[in-house]
């Protein structure tokens, strides 16, 4: 390799020298130079590109060429010097040739001092970390600047690519230094127990290793690493243990070839799914931090305390387990427990105090009394939850147990009282609300809820919306209010979505489920109605009884029930139909079989609706009860009457016997249809029952009668029946004879 000759390094510069000659000269140095440094450009290229002539000596040659670079560039700044004392005006040039020069010679010297570095920069060479973390900032600040010259591209990349692995292999070296000071192990022959240690005698030595793994940015992810082993090999299976302090050993070790500090856990003794005590747990834990303090006393990183290092990996993993596995599932569902819970927090706090005192906490860490308003909303959810799960259950229940609710027909309430407490719910006083109070007024008797029986689930229901209700207004929290709301909304669109579904069957079928579903269905509205007057008495927010109305539920809620008793009602009336056939069982009653079984059918047809409605009568209300059997007595009356009125030959023996059957039918449903001293039978069921009553008199009247009480059109008879039916009743039950002839011709 050719390098620059002394011989080279003169100038001849003086006053007769030309211009042209001594840009000339310069030109043939500065080419010598260039020559130089391309020459040294291929001995690293050949090293470090291609892996040739390996033993090459960088260094060696950097040193020659910069020596005699910086011989040329002397020589030269020293004729400038005497050119300038003698010629006031030059070219430029020969100051820009030297400036190139300069750096020419500047990026030799770079060449040298980074084959130094990289000699020096290896996994080898531990005894000074924190040198060879300034090494190796200094050769990347040097490879970054070649970076920008073309003539070291393939240099250059292949000082990165080894720079990098060099880099990796002191960081490896330097984790196996911080493994020699933290380390878990289990026992030879028994893997039940588990260790923890720390290395007394290398905590102290290996100090500068921890610190230049803080420079080299490893330090933290090594640190996570042993914080998130600590926290699944210690911290959780204390939390599965009944005695957790039990399971924990903490033993100085200090031998001839040891001395550690060892703290190590029984893995016998943590159960599978069991949940310990939380204040033992977190009183075995205070302790066992405590002890890890102990054993890392001594370290330090700049000033600052190894527990601090470690605290800041371990704090959002310790926080998340004590609030996800120990706070949160203590949170109450009632506000009767909070009691317990509180003193679970301050056990939290207390913990906090002890870790920031430690250094594992940092004092600016909010403590665990920051996550009250998250265990609020948490308490309100699980609230919400809770009540939820707890509608479901009772929705789906088909409960016989029946709870007797509202007051009787006859309840007396003071009419000045029920205005004013009506006036004050509504919000009307200050809209110039006036009612006339006046005895006997209806409007008491509209919102009072009428005696009767609904199943006990139903009860539970109306007591928990209301209570739930009850919490949204006198909660402070407006979110919290509107979760609760939301939820007392939710129970009633549940119980409207579950009940009959889950219990068609039953409701459908068993006369008395079909009464209790209706009286729950009613009296879960009247609940819903009172409730929802209430509101804006009792402060709730505008937009939160905006939000959450409760009027379009009660239209549901009445079609279902509705539905529910008519679909029994319908039942009925086809059973009752079915039960008399299509036939007529009225013929040849003087035959003892034919009356028999005549009687039978009339007999047994009221036995049905005798039956309902005792299974009714002290479930449904007065007023349902009353109307529902009248339209079965209703729909016995019009079969009974169409049989008879669609005969064209009634014998006087029958009719005799119809007479008998449909008298005693007759007291029978009077009878069913009073209640206390009032008969209802005629309210209710009035045309079935005046016209089965007027039938039942013609069959035992003379003829003369017919026209008595036809009485030209106005009489009972005709409130009754048709002209047709009374002429076809008269020609059925009487022969044809001149005198029936005339009573006919008056029937007009």
């Amino acid at each position: 390799m050719a390098f620059l000759d002394d011989k080279d390094v003169g100038l001849a510069l003086n006053l007769d020298t030309g211009m042209p000659e001594l840009d000339t000269a310069i030109a043939a140095s500065k080419f010598k130079c260039e020559k130089c440094m391309i020459d040294l450009v291929t001995l690293f290229n050949n090293k470090y590109v291609t892996f040739e002539n390996l033993d090459a000596d960088v260094p060696f040659a950097a040193d020659e060429a910069i020596a005699r670079a910086e011989a040329f560039s002397q020589k030269l700044e020293d004729e400038l010097e005497q050119l300038n004392e003698s010629v006031s005006e030059l070219k430029s040039s020969p100051e820009d040739m030297l400036s190139k020069v300069d750096s020419i010679i500047k990026r030799l010297t770079m060449f040298k001092d980074l084959e130094g570095l990289y000699v020096r920069f290896d996994a080898d060479y531990m005894d000074d970390p924190l040198k060879l973390y300034e090494d190796y900032i200094h050769m990347s600040k040097i490879v970054q600047e070649l970076e920008a010259e073309p003539l070291f591209a393939n240099a250059q990349r292949a000082l990165v690519f080894n720079l990098n692995y060099r880099h990796q292999g002191v960081i490896n070296k330097l984790i196996e230094k911080y493994g020699e000071i933290f380390s878990f192990r289990t026992l030879l022959f028994d893997d039940t127990q588990f260790y923890f240690n720390v290395d007394f005698d290398k905590k102290i030595s290996l100090q500068s290793a921890l610190v230049a793994m803080e420079k080299f940015e490893v330090l933290d992810v090594e640190v996570k690493k042993t914080a998130e082993a600590i926290m699944n090999s210690f911290v959780e299976p204390l939390l599965r243990c009944k005695e957790p302090l039990k399971a924990l050993r903490f033993e100085r070790i200090e031998t001839k070839i040891e001395n550690v500090y060892q703290i190590g856990l029984d893995r016998n003794v943590p159960v599978k799914n069991f949940k310990g005590d939380p204040f033992i747990f977190l009183q075995t834990l205070e302790i066992f931090f405590q002890k890890l303090s102990t054993a890392l006393t001594g370290l330090a990183i700049e000033e600052k305390p190894i527990t601090a290092i470690f605290g800041l990996q371990i704090t959002p993993l310790l926080f998340d387990f004590i609030v996800e596995k120990i706070l949160k599932p203590a949170v109450p569902y009632q506000p009767e427990e909070s009691g317990n819970f509180q003193e679970l927090l301050n056990a939290a706090e207390k913990f906090h105090e002890t870790m920031v005192s430690l250094y594992f906490f940092d004092a600016s860490v909010p403590g665990f009394q920051n996550y009250v308003d998250e265990f609020d909303g948490i308490f309100i959810t699980r609230r919400c939850s809770k009540i939820i799960q707890t509608t479901r259950d009772l929705a789906q229940k088909i409960d016989l147990e029946m709870v007797t609710v509202g007051n009787d027909a006859d309840y007396k309430v003071d009419i000045s009282t029920f205005i004013s407490d009506f006036a004050k719910k509504v919000d009307l006083n200050g809209s110039g609300f006036a009612t006339p109070v006046v005895e006997g007024a209806h409007l008491p008797k509209l919102l009072q809820f009428q005696r009767c029986k609904i199943p006990k689930n139903v009860f539970e229901l109306a007591k928990l919306f209301t209570d739930t209700i009850d919490a949204a207004v006198a909660t402070e929290n407006i979110e919290a209010a509107g979760k609760l709301m939301v939820t007392a909304y939710n129970m009633m669109k549940i119980y409207d979505l579950i009940s009959q579904r889950h219990n068609t069957n039953e409701i459908n079928s068993v006369p008395l489920f079909g009464a209790l579903f209706y009286n729950g269905c009613h009296y879960l509205n009247h609940v819903m109605m009172m409730k929802s007057m209430s509101l804006k008495q009792k402060g709730l927010a505008e937009k939160l009884q905006c939000d959450t109305n409760f009027f379009e539920l009660i239209f549901e809620f009445r079609k279902r029930a509705s539905q529910a008793l008519e679909n029994h009602l319908l039942q009925l009336r086809r059973q009752i139909s079915s039960f008399i056939g299509s036939e007529d069982p009225f013929i040849n009653l003087s035959n003892d079989e034919d009356r028999h079984h005549a009687s039978r059918l009339v007999d047994g047809s009221m036995d049905v609706i005798e039956r309902v409605a005792n299974v009714w009568r002290d479930v449904l209300t007065e007023a349902v009860h009353v109307r529902a059997i009248a339209s079965l007595v209703s729909h016995l009356f019009t079969i009974l009457s169409n049989i008879v009125l669609s005969k064209v030959d009634i014998h006087e023996v029958d009719a005799h016997e119809m007479v008998r059957l449909f008298e005693a039918l007759i007291a029978r449903c009077e009878k069913l249809l009073t209640y206390g001293d009032q008969p209802h039978i005629q309210n209710l069921c009035e045309e079935p029952y005046y016209r089965f009553k007027e039938i039942t008199l013609c069959l035992s009247q003379p003829l003369m009668n017919f026209a008595d009480r036809w009485c030209d059109g106005i009489g009972p008879l005709a409130n009754w029946l048709k002209i047709d039916q009374v002429k076809n009743l008269i020609r059925a039950i009487f022969s044809n004879s001149e005198l029936r002839s005339q009573v006919l011709a008056r029937i007009t």
